[in-house]
């Protein structure tokens, strides 16, 4: 009896799994290559997806999979290579370009990403940070200059190592997630040296607390090499303890 039910479990749970990454590879093949903004964010969105899926399938592969989807019923393993051929065959589409390359700016409020003096990302995080990656795929090749920025509460100090931690945080997951090359990226943080509002009112000091994203159209900047030795992330030693 207990043999029976667990060969049942087995079975619902492989059934789940097959169906969950089956249904992440149909999403990401039928998402159009449209140019447009929001559907180039829907695909990178299903390529994350795809990521966390292949993590997962891999991870099986080299420690075994769990008892819930063993006893020999296990199917995971004949999607991993389709999931890692379909992320290895990921390509960028470009936008058209009518006009002269300028640079832009995407800006995140902190407080989405972040919660008060922490410079840990939130699990809601994700869906604004891909958003961003979408906008910075769409400029492949351009610098991707990260800065953090403060409001002027607490001490120049904590303010700047606040500002430092939390876009090195950010840089650290579009780098991940995005599979951009290092050299790609400049992170600095500039406490509450740049406000945008008036650190006078709430209002104010909510619109100063944000990490921006400044896409450079600069020639040469990035370039997909693992050796290259372009710019740098600044350093993560140091944490913040506001």
């Amino acid at each position: 009896m207990t043999a029976s039910i667990a060969l049942i479990s087995s079975a619902r749970q492989n059934t789940l799994l097959i169906r969950q990454v089956t249904d992440d590879l149909r999403r990401y093949s039928t998402a159009s290559l449209s140019t447009e903004t929001d559907r180039i964010s829907l695909r990178q969105e299903a390529l994350l997806a795809l990521r966390q899926d292949a993590q997962r399938l891999d991870h099986y592969y080299r420690q075994g999979e769990p008892w819930s989807l063993g006893i020999g019923l296990y199917q995971g393993e004949r999607l991993r290579l389709p999931l890692l051929a379909a992320i290895d065959g990921h390509r960028i589409p470009t936008l058209p370009q009518g006009i002269p390359d300028k640079p832009r700016t995407i800006r995140l409020d902190s407080l989405s990403l972040f919660n008060s003096g922490s410079a840990q990302l939130k699990p809601a995080s994700t869906k604004f940070l891909v958003n961003a990656l979408a906008g910075i795929k769409a400029k492949p090749g351009w610098l991707i200059v990260i800065t953090g920025h403060t409001d002027a509460t607490g001490s120049d100090e904590q303010n700047l190592r606040l500002s430092r931690a939390r876009a090195a945080a950010v840089h650290d997951w579009i780098q991940r997630m995005g599979d951009i090359p290092g050299n790609c990226f400049a992170v600095q943080g500039l406490g509450a040296a740049e406000p945008i509002a008036s650190n006078d009112t709430q209002q104010g000091r909510s619109a100063n607390r944000r990490v921006e994203i400044r896409l450079v159209p600069e020639v040469g900047a990035c370039q997909p090499s693992a050796t290259a030795s372009g710019l740098q992330p600044l350093s993560h030693s140091a944490t913040p303890n506001t």
